[in-house]
């Protein structure tokens, strides 16, 4: 047994009785290594990751790789749920490493300063025909374990200039920019243009359900009073919304969502069920069924209540973090159906059942990692049940009636399988999250009972995860039934359960209200406290004073979660509404635009913060001045003219074939009409030409891009431009693993005399394959 024994995280006990030598994250891990003169190998995954338990049962389990790892390295594992602060840093790393990442995470690290020196994924024990291009686990801790070795200048130097590369993403203050309406309006019409009409959602495949952009989707809705604007951002909701509740990534039979679909149009899911996916998600189909009067909408969010009440309730009435992919070895086994256990099962409904669900059809679901079984079924309806209803001979009352009474036989029947492993720890952040999606519940759905149940949520939360003095713990574990403290909380921590607690305080009324206010407020003092740089107002991820990250983060980007920031700035503006609540106020104006300049180079990344901008310019007049005036205005979308028709992008080839070992080259034609100009390559990153693949992994591109000339009207002061028609060379390269359909896109911002459009992303017609 190693030292993983005695921590609070369920992912590190399930590797407690490894051969590896595990340390917890801990200076004295690295005071080993830097005693043994060995370098240290960092393992970063979560319980419900697949190729987690994958990587653990090929090489964490085998003894010869275990002791090829202990003799080589100090072996650290660490839980990405309960440390998002090391998994940021060393995420970040991977990506600017190798171009992607994914869990888990292999990171080779100098002891002496924390700095990565090489960064993968999963590795295989041998050679493997599914991980063709990867070496060998045991090849790579041989070849680095040398290289630490006999090469520690070149180690050195390549764990500077990662170190050093993540310094400038996670740390580095981008100066402040202009922030006003045409920002949003900016943002949501390069959403709109990213909506997928066919399927609903806002990429191809892998498509995740991103309920942030949904969410801001619907504060928009709410705030505009342009009528084609709302009617595209009703059209690209109920698209999204309708096509995720009837498709696989729906749990049918139990409720709530899987992490994603792997397909485009949302069929086979990653079979993963996480709490902080189905709290937003509740958020936002609880305020849809609100603003669409759709009952539909409204089912989703009861049954996805009570899968959580069911299933994922712990018992000191906090919420477990997720439930697992894979069962026995095999993602998604206790979750397809073949068509004769769906009619034992439903018995004298076998029929509609086989029918509504599809089985009836060939079938839709085949395990990539063991392609020799049978193919079988992912339940999903065809269409919407008010729709499918007619074709069944039905009312819609009716069709929803009889699937709820196959569901209630199915669940049944399924829970006498093998269950999927719950990650019983209760993550502080993703309980706020669960706590606001029980008050935006209530308050959509009208419901008394919902609201009773965010209370009991909220007490749970003050008795559970806030410790004496106003600090918060990460998470909580209930272990042989009594609760077992994880790390510290972070800034995310703190801004959800304050938001969470101001919701519900919006909910209730008298002495209970009182009490929810002042609780939110404690955790914004604790913010000021921890995380707020006095001077400049800005927000960190880690409180002052850490000693065990080589950088102190500062997250501006959302990612499968809104950044700490962004959720912060939301927590105080609702903190703000309550008697005296002024200064709360004003400290989220200085934190929003202490990171304005992020907000106006990607709007669309910063979807949250922009909440908070839309509801800063509904209110105040005299605050969204002072934001417009932040810094330069960014250039604006005028609808003078359309991209298309003042920049054309041509090539002869209409395919390109990558093979693996050798790069490819084609031309770019590139045409600006007459009288207009476009930001050249190495101007401003927010209006900058630049080529990139899209939609898909396995390629990337480098360009030779042309020297852009001065004094171009429209061009910011000091940038260069292009004008007239120009080629661009363009290289492809194969570079990690392949999946989904990559196409080469063009982003450019044109301007002329008077004018400037906002800037603009063209998908190239031009097939790429791989050999």
């Amino acid at each position: 047994m190693n030292r993983l024994s005695a921590e609070s995280s369920p992912y590190l006990l399930q590797h407690a009785h490894n051969p590896v030598d595990w340390w917890p994250w801990s200076d004295e891990a690295f005071a080993a290594a830097r005693q043994r003169n060995i370098p240290v190998f960092l393992s970063i995954g979560y319980s419900t990751c697949y190729w987690c338990h994958v990587m653990e049962r090929e090489s964490f389990e085998n003894p010869a790789i275990a002791a090829l790892l202990n003799e080589k390295f100090v072996a650290i594992k660490v839980d990405r749920e309960e440390r998002p602060d090391v998994d940021d840093l060393y995420m970040a790393a991977t990506v600017i490493s190798n171009g992607h990442g994914g869990w888990p995470l292999s990171i080779f690290i100098d002891p002496a300063t924390r700095r990565p020196f090489w960064c993968g994924t999963y590795f295989p024990p041998s050679p493997s025909p599914l991980a063709r291009e990867r070496p060998t686990f045991p090849q790579v801790l041989t070849a680095l374990s040398e290289a630490f070795k006999t090469q520690a200048s070149a180690v050195k130097e390549q764990s500077e200039a990662i170190a050093a590369a993540v310094v400038e993403q996670l740390s580095v203050t981008q100066p402040a920019a202009a922030l006003d309406a045409p920002t949003v309006t900016n943002a949501v019409h390069s959403l709109l243009r990213m909506f997928d009409r066919n399927h609903g959602g806002f990429s191809g495949a892998p498509k995740f359900p991103q309920p942030i952009l949904l969410l801001f989707l619907l504060d928009v809705r709410d705030a505009t009073e342009d009528e084609p604007t709302r009617q595209a951002i009703d059209a690209a909701l109920r698209r999204t919304l309708d096509g995720m509740m009837i498709g696989g990534i729906s749990d049918h039979v139990a409720g709530g969502f899987h992490r994603y679909s792997v397909d485009a149009h949302w069929t086979v899911p990653h079979f993963e069920k996480m709490l902080y996916d189905n709290a937003m998600l509740i958020s936002v189909y609880a305020r849809a069924a609100a603003a669409f009067g759709d009952p539909q909408y409204e089912r989703v969010v009861r049954r996805a209540l009570a899968w959580l009440d069911r299933e994922m309730r712990t018992d000191n009435g906090l919420f477990a973090a997720a439930l697992d992919a894979e069962v026995d070895g095999r993602e998604g086994a206790s979750l397809v159906w073949m068509p004769a256990e769906v009619k034992a099962a439903t018995g004298d409904l076998n029929e509609f059942a086989l029918v509504a669900y599809g089985l009836d059809r060939a079938p839709n679901f085949r395990d990539p990692h063991h392609p020799h079984e049978p193919a079988s079924y992912v339940l999903r309806l065809s269409g919407r049940p008010d729709e499918m209803s007619g074709s069944m001979g039905l009312s819609a009352a009716g069709f929803v009636e009889k699937l709820d009474a196959v569901n209630d036989r199915l669940l049944a029947f399924r829970n006498e399988r093998p269950r999927p492993r719950r990650d019983g720890k209760a993550i502080a952040s993703w309980n706020g999250m669960m706590l606001v999606a029980l008050a935006d519940a209530a308050e959509s759905l009208g419901d008394d009972a919902i609201c009773r149940r965010a209370l009991e949520l909220a007490t749970a939360i003050e008795s559970g995860l806030l410790a004496p003095g106003g600090a918060i713990l990460r998470s909580v574990t209930m272990i042989d039934s009594r609760p077992v403290a994880g790390p510290a909380a972070g800034l995310e921590d703190y801004a959800w359960i304050s938001l969470g607690f101001s919701r519900t305080a919006a909910i209730h009324k008298g002495a209970t209200a009182t009490h929810l206010r002042a609780l939110a407020d404690a955790c914004l003092r604790q913010i000021d406290a921890r995380f707020r740089d006095p001077q400049t107002g800005e927000l960190f991820d880690v409180e002052s004073g850490r000693t065990d990250l080589f950088v102190r983060p500062k997250s501006t980007h959302d990612g499968a979660t809104p950044c700490g920031t962004s959720v912060a700035l939301l927590a105080m503006l609702e903190a703000a509404t309550a008697p005296g609540g002024e200064a709360r106020r004003e400290s989220a104006m200085r934190a929003l635009i202490s990171i304005s300049g992020a907000v106006a180079d990607s709007p669309v990344g910063c979807a949250n913060s922009l909440r908070s901008l839309l509801r800063i310019v509904a209110e105040s007049s005299t605050d969204a001045e002072r934001l417009a005036g932040a810094g330069p205005p960014m250039a604006r979308a005028t609808g003078v003219a359309e991209s298309s028709s003042v920049v054309q992008i041509l090539c002869a080839d209409d395919t390109v074939i990558v093979p693996l070992d050798t790069p490819v080259s084609l031309t770019l034609r590139v045409m600006v009409a007459e009288g207009w100009h476009i930001a050249a390559a190495e101007a401003a990153a927010a209006s900058a030409f630049h080529i990139d693949v899209s939609g898909g992994r396995g390629v990337r591109v480098f360009a030779d891009y042309p020297a852009g000339v001065l004094g171009l009207a429209g061009v910011a002061a000091g940038d260069r431009g292009y004008a007239g028609s120009f080629d661009i060379p363009v290289v492809l390269e194969r570079h990690g693993e392949w999946s989904g359909t990559p196409l080469l896109t063009v982003e450019f911002q044109a301007c002329n005399d008077t004018v400037c459009l906002a800037r603009s992303t063209l998908e190239l017609d031009i097939a790429i394959e791989r050999a």
